[in-house]
């Protein structure tokens, strides 16, 4: 990701006072306030300022969204521990879980039981092969399964599908 676009998706979201529209607002330093160069994470700022934008543009399913917390760096120990209690390699970041009705499939009106969204900072990173097998998974369930690069193309996923 260029840097010009991570600083455009970013962790604030605000309401442009003229005419409504929600932009994110941009926030991201590669230096802090005490000069030392900070680790930039985009793909974490472009999700945090997606979801912000979700709860502002549809407050009724704020409820309805979940963040899958499955990419922490832990150690081996805690590691263990979180995969009995059900972590699952390759799961999607973002769950929506808001049922669709009568969207046309083929021949047939199919129910969509939820959206999945995955991240991704840019279009060169490839999804891994768990990830994969963890679409493949959902999509045969009649879950909707998604790749996001940009802020815009979030907005467009999360209208198209709700709308």
């Amino acid at each position: 990701m260029k840097e010009s676009e991570a600083k455009i998706l970013q962790d604030n979201v605000k309401r442009n006072a003229k005419n409504g529209v929600i932009t994110p607002v941009p926030v991201s330093k590669t230096k802090g306030k005490d000069g030392i160069k900070r680790k930039q994470h985009p793909e974490s700022d472009l999700q945090r300022a997606c979801v912000k934008w979700f709860d502002i543009q549809y407050p009724q399913y704020r409820l309805n969204r979940m963040k899958l917390d499955n990419e922490n760096k832990v150690s081996k120990f805690v590691g263990s521990i979180k995969r009995e209690a059900g972590l699952l390699s390759g799961a999607a970041d973002l769950f929506i879980s808001v049922p669709q009705y009568g969207k046309f499939s083929g021949f047939d009106y199919v129910k969509i039981c939820g959206l999945f969204i995955e991240f991704k900072a840019n279009r060169s990173n490839k999804q891994t092969d768990n990830q994969i097998a963890f679409q493949e998974a959902q999509e045969i369930s009649n879950y909707q399964y998604s790749m996001c690069y940009e802020f815009d193309e979030f907005k467009k996923i999360i209208d198209n599908y709700l709308i």
